[in-house]
């Protein structure tokens, strides 16, 4: 019976920037001179600023009293402020009419409907004033985790 003897070949590394052969624990190519140690490959992701959602509330309940949007345009959602902002400015017209309208028929004497709207709009403003509030904490907290997520604002 014969023996059959089988020889390993070593497979030779090969440069990744000229595809030279070299041996093995050579730190440089012979060939092109580019580095052969591998070196650890670093990816810094750089965090998108944070909006707190605190700060947030604040600003969208204390200047959101005259202003709806305020604390929708310190998230970056820019439109969605826009609309807060022009659908409080006519609910605000709408309130001054009304209580305007209610003083007339009290000065004047005359039954109506004046101080009724006037209380469903003042109604209608406070609950806007919240549910800005409210939506600004969200987009915050929602814009927070998205950047923390890819290291990108979202909007």
């Amino acid at each position: 019976m014969a023996k059959c003897t089988s020889q390993l070949q070593r497979i030779m590394p090969f440069c990744k920037s000229c595809g030279a052969e070299y041996t093995e624990g050579a730190k440089f190519c012979h060939k092109c001179g580019a580095s052969l140690t591998a070196s650890p490959t670093v990816t810094y992701v750089a965090a998108a600023p944070r909006k707190d959602a605190g700060v947030t509330a604040l600003i969208a309940g204390l200047v959101g009293i005259g202003l709806f949007g305020v604390g929708h345009f310190y998230v970056g959602k820019i439109g969605r402020g826009v609309l807060f902002l022009v659908v409080g400015i006519v609910v605000k017209i709408a309130f001054v009419a009304a209580y305007l309208i209610g003083m007339l028929q009290l000065v004047f004497g005359a039954s109506g409907w004046g101080f009724g709207v006037f209380i469903l709009i003042g109604l209608l403003n406070l609950g806007l004033w919240i549910w800005q509030i409210y939506d600004a904490y969200a987009l915050a907290n929602k814009y927070n985790a998205e950047a923390e997520r890819t290291g990108k604002p979202p909007w």
